[in-house]
């Protein structure tokens, strides 16, 4: 798989404007194991565009369930009460302020402040053009002319880890001891002032096919990237049903623990 930090590596082409197109939408999600469903989905079209949200709430914390339905109830709430937005960058990245404020302040009836967060990927498309943000280790996955791009970063302490390599802080003995430790969150909606999240710094120009697959990580650590570009790829399943076919896959094949997982689909045709 390629991943890109910039959508530089995202080939460019001659793009034919067209008024006439469509954007096509599957979602599901499915609980796995779990006692409680803590993943969060949305996914919709509009006049002009269209727009999906999945947050993963965060299971080592108290009410994940709690943190993830605030989070995309008001980012979804917000976006269709807006006015008109000067910037789709600007508007995402004020909604992810308010939302880890609003988790990190809420308080149960006894206005006890409860310690809970929650995980963030969103993609909204606006005509042609497609914008995205992302806070935590949820993916999305971009899918053009058979090349799967993963789009956003891990906010996890492997990050870290990659980052202090990289830089000469620590040796490579040091990042394989702290390896039991990578899969740590170091960002997430519900920390209190948040600093590190992921937005998409220009728009990509959508062309003919593209698809564009967001998802929980309990799709991710169970199926390897070709496997998902394959589920991407399959066009035996009718589009609107290929969401619940990949979850459903999974709820065939369970082995051991399984994370709840959740899936949105997007899919750009112009006609």
């Amino acid at each position: 798989m390629n991943s890109f930090k910039e959508q530089g590596d995202i080939p460019t082409v001659q793009y034919r404007v067209t008024k006439k197109y469509r954007i096509r939408l599957s979602a599901a999600s499915v609980i796995g194991t779990r006692k409680k469903q803590q993943d969060c989905v949305f996914a919709q079209t509009e006049e002009n565009g269209a727009i999906a949200v999945i947050c993963d709430g965060i299971g080592g914390l108290e009410n994940g369930e709690i943190a993830s339905q605030i989070a995309v109830k008001t980012l979804v709430e917000d976006f269709y009460e807006r006015e008109l937005i000067d910037s789709i960058q600007g508007f995402l990245e004020q909604e992810i302020i308010k939302i880890d404020r609003l988790i990190a302040d809420y308080a149960n009836c006894d206005q006890k402040k409860i310690h809970m967060g929650t995980t963030l990927v969103t993609v909204i498309i606006d005509g042609n053009e497609c914008y995205w943000a992302s806070v935590g280790d949820s993916r999305i996955y971009f899918l053009r002319n058979h090349d799967l791009y993963l789009m956003n970063q891990m906010h996890n302490y492997r990050f870290n880890l990659n980052k202090q390599l990289k830089t000469g802080m620590i040796t490579k003995e040091e990042y394989h001891k702290e390896e039991k430790n990578a899969e740590a969150l170091i960002s997430y909606l519900g920390m209190g002032n948040i600093s590190l999240m992921d937005i998409g710094k220009k728009p990509i120009k959508l062309m003919e096919g593209d698809e564009i697959l967001l998802c929980s990580d309990g799709l991710y650590k169970r199926y390897n990237d070709n496997e998902i570009r394959g589920f991407m790829e399959n066009h035996n399943i009718p589009f609107k049903w290929k969401a619940g076919a990949i979850t459903g896959s999974i709820m065939k094949q369970l082995r051991g623990s399984q994370d709840n997982t959740s899936v949105a689909l997007m899919k750009y045709t112009e006609f």
